[in-house]
C-alpha cells in the first residue's frame, strides 16, 4: 500500500512492475479524481505495464467523477477492470468497511486465478 502524497512516483512504479494488480482510490474533487491520482497515472501510462488487472475506490460527497476518470484512463493504459468501482458516499460506515473489505477479496480472488 502507497500514499501517493508521501511516497515517490519511482518507488510505486517499481512495485507495480512486480504487481499482478493494482487498486486505485480517490476521492472526488470537483467532479474529478485528485491530482496526485491524475499525475501517478500520468505516470504509469509512460511504463506501459502489461497483463494486468486494477479495481477503482472512492468517497464522494454532492456528486461522483473520480472513479470514472481513473477507470477510463487505466482502461486507456491497458489494465483490465473486471469489477465495478467501489463508492461510498460521505464518510463509511461498518457495513461499507465491510463491503470493501469483500471488494478486494474479489480482487484478490482474480489475482491468484491467473497464476
Amino acid at each position: 500500500m502507497h500514499d501517493l502524497a508521501t511516497t515517490p512516483l519511482a518507488h510505486i512504479a517499481a512495485d507495480l512492475l512486480e504487481a499482478k494488480a493494482l487498486v486505485l482510490g480517490s476521492p472526488t474533487l470537483h467532479h474529478g479524481m485528485l491530482y496526485r491520482v491524475a499525475g501517478f497515472l500520468q505516470y504509469v501510462g509512460g511504463l506501459k505495464p502489461a497483463d494486468r488487472i486494477a479495481g477503482t475506490f472512492g468517497s464522494y460527497g454532492w456528486s461522483k467523477g473520480a472513479e470514472k476518470q481513473m477507470r477510463a484512463r487505466l482502461e486507456e493504459i491497458g489494465f483490465e477492470l473486471p469489477f465495478e468501482d467501489f463508492l461510498v458516499k460521505f464518510r463509511p460506515t461498518s457495513e461499507d468497511l465491510a463491503s470493501a473489505e469483500a471488494w478486494g477479496r474479489k480482487i484478490a480472488e482474480a489475482v491468484k486465478a491467473r497464476d
